[in-house]
């Protein structure tokens, strides 16, 4: 834990002093993070431990993703955790997550962007309306060759004269 307290470019705010110059707490901390991660590996397999061990690990990784960038590590070690859990168990989670994004999302997009009224300062005016989002790029078609055209392409490649 030192040595990534003390790393500024991944952290998306300043460690505080006492943290990142006190041998005692960063020992505390790299002792505390290998025991957590140490018992997330054994206890996760015991039934009436695993809720707790999980919890844990959440918390550990969501104050990852939360002090530090690590791109999307954090993420992934929360959607494995996933798999421990019962379907139906996951399945609520993911949906309540989705939906309070999707509350989230509903919300910044009522709220105005700024304090300046629309329209130029005008009351009453109306606001232009947004264009509408481009449509998605349509995938494209899987190629195919047939096992004829492909021998006679190989067989071109390397030198072989044969019938065409």
């Amino acid at each position: 834990m030192s040595y990534a307290l003390r790393i500024g470019d991944v952290h998306r705010f300043p460690t505080p002093g006492f943290l990142a110059d006190s041998v005692v707490l960063s020992e505390l901390m790299t002792f505390e993070t290998l025991l957590l991660e140490i018992s997330l590996a054994i206890f996760v397999w015991n039934r009436t431990l695993r809720p707790w061990v999980l919890a844990l690990g959440v918390s550990l990784h969501l104050s990852i993703e939360f002090t530090m960038m690590v791109g999307f590590f954090s993420l992934l070690m929360l959607t494995t955790y996933l798999a421990f859990l019962p379907p139906e168990t996951a399945r609520r989670l993911v949906l309540g997550v989705r939906e309070r994004l999707r509350r989230g999302t509903a919300a910044l997009r009522r709220a105005p962007a700024s304090s300046a009224p629309s329209g130029g300062g005008r009351r009453g005016a109306s606001r232009r309306p947004r264009a509408a989002p481009a449509p998605p790029p349509r995938p494209r078609e899987p190629v195919r060759a047939s096992m004829r055209g492909l021998s006679r392409l190989t067989a071109r490649g390397r030198g072989d004269v044969g019938p065409q």
